[in-house]
């Protein structure tokens, strides 16, 4: 067995996923529709050995939509973040994506797994050379102007409909006081719905009178078996179309109202804007996490003649997705670390100043390695023989790999950042206990966001702050 051969051997078995898609107007297109897609994609998986474990199709879905909006890349995305996925592939590049933003969005979490793509059609989009990478942003250019040009185009075509008094959306899309009809010369065009028209004029009549959206909702309803909802309603009557207006289109459609009195009820909303009667500032606001599920903890507060801070994961107060019950109170929270930061602060000096200075000089950990290597062949061997399922594969694999790892980071310990600790000493030669009394909340939250960068309340009421 050659070099090469040997190195093959010792590779892990690459699970690769498939992302392919195609936007409404290709679906005809036989090079670019999704079955053209996955024949190369199988193809390419089968000629280099790889494993295939996922196919992502986004149907009629162009590349410059959003993550959001395209299902199938959301769920890849999801499946790397589990660790299920080594490597991505795809035709070309722009089935992936031509919306810069997005790209390096969806590259945060390819980086954070330690996970690449390839466009086996372009093979000279590598992420792993200068040039590649060069080419990469030459592609995102050229897609983000094609976004721009077809953008241009679209708003054009829109500012003609407009002016023809087109509809440029669906009914779906209207108030509900509107709907799509057809004119004279059998032009569609937008006009109000005669059926929907005295469920609205009840609930105006009623608004105008009360001032109160929710009971001439209630009203409307009751009064012509109507079954809409307060935005509903509320929707409807902030629309330019009630006096015929469309950006900039003053006879867009017929009008339901004038203007003036469409304006005086822009005027009776303003007016019924409620104030807040305090405004309750929370000193670990966005820094409490819930070490369960992961997100952040909100502030609450209770009592009649002292008010009480507390700090709760609403995953579990409303939605009952999470385990972790426990509201930690503030005082709680600022005790421990009013006693824990001057210690933690000068852990982290020692560390670094320790880190600092000229590491001592290990044998080598090559023969290790070396032994190491090999298993990684026997699992290797194992699995693709299916002799081992695909959890303890990835057990072992992670195993071994992370062994390895550690023992060439012992061999080439990284340089350790330099850094101005004159800040934090600075903080340690504070009067902290006297300092903080004379802080108002707002002073305190500063003081705490310059030093913490999380704090995990576990469901044992343990406080356990990350800092710097």
């Amino acid at each position: 067995m050659n070099l090469i051969e040997q190195h093959k051997e010792m590779q892990r078995v690459i699970r690769v996923a498939f992302y392919i898609r195609v936007s409404t107007s290709e679906q005809v297109s036989k090079e670019n529709s999704l079955p053209a897609q996955k024949i190369a994609l199988e193809e390419y998986a089968k000629e280099n050995g790889m494993r295939v474990v996922g196919l992502y199709a986004d149907e009629g879905k162009t590349a410059a939509k959003q993550i959001r909006k395209r299902k199938a890349i959301h769920e890849m995305l999801a499946d790397i973040e589990a660790g299920k996925i080594d490597l991505v592939i795809f035709t070309r590049f722009d089935r992936f994506t031509r919306n810069p933003a997005e790209y390096y969005k969806m590259m945060e979490t390819f980086d954070a797994a330690g996970v690449q793509w390839r466009a086996i059609m372009q093979s000279e989009l590598d992420l792993n050379t200068p040039m590649g990478q060069t080419l990469i942003l030459f592609y995102l250019g050229i897609g983000q102007q094609e976004i721009a040009n077809i953008s241009e185009r679209i708003i054009a075509t829109a500012q003609v409909r407009i002016q023809k008094g087109s509809p440029i959306t669906g009914a779906q899309c209207l108030p509900f006081t509107h709907t799509i009809g057809i004119n004279d010369r059998g032009d569609k065009i937008v006009i109000p719905d005669p059926q929907q028209l005295p469920a609205f004029w009840a609930y105006i009549n009623h608004y105008e009178m009360n001032h109160s959206k929710r009971a001439a909702m209630i009203h409307a309803n009751e009064m012509t078996g109507a079954k809409h909802n307060y935005n509903t309603y509320t929707n409807a009557m902030n629309n330019t179309l009630m006096y015929g207006h469309y950006k900039g289109n003053d006879n867009y459609c017929d009008p339901i109202v004038t203007k003036e009195r469409w304006a005086t009820w822009q005027e009776i909303q303003k007016k019924n804007v409620r104030a807040r009667k305090t405004t309750r500032e929370y000193i670990f606001t966005q820094l409490c996490i819930c070490p369960e599920c992961g997100t952040r903890m909100v502030g609450h507060w209770a009592g009649s003649y002292r008010e009480y801070y507390y700090y709760r994961c609403n995953k579990y107060r409303l939605h009952k997705q999470c385990t972790n019950a426990y509201s930690a109170p503030e005082l709680a929270i600022e005790e421990h670390l009013l006693t824990t930061i001057k210690p933690e602060i000068e852990r982290f000096i020692a560390e670094y100043e320790i880190a600092q200075k000229e590491p001592v000089k290990k044998p080598s950990n090559a023969d290790k390695i070396k032994k190491l290597e090999k298993k990684l062949q026997r699992v290797n061997y194992q699995y693709e023989e299916d002799r081992i399922s695909q959890e303890e594969y990835d057990q072992k694999y992670k195993a071994i790999v992370e062994e390895m790892n550690t023992l060439r980071i012992e061999d080439n310990a990284p340089e350790v950042t330099e850094r101005d600790l004159e800040p934090l000493r600075a903080f340690l030669r504070l009067d902290l206990d006297e300092v903080y009394k004379t802080l108002t909340r707002e002073e305190k939250r500063a003081l705490w966001r310059s030093v913490v960068s999380e704090i995990y309340i576990y469901p044992d009421g343990k406080i356990d702050p990350r800092f710097f």
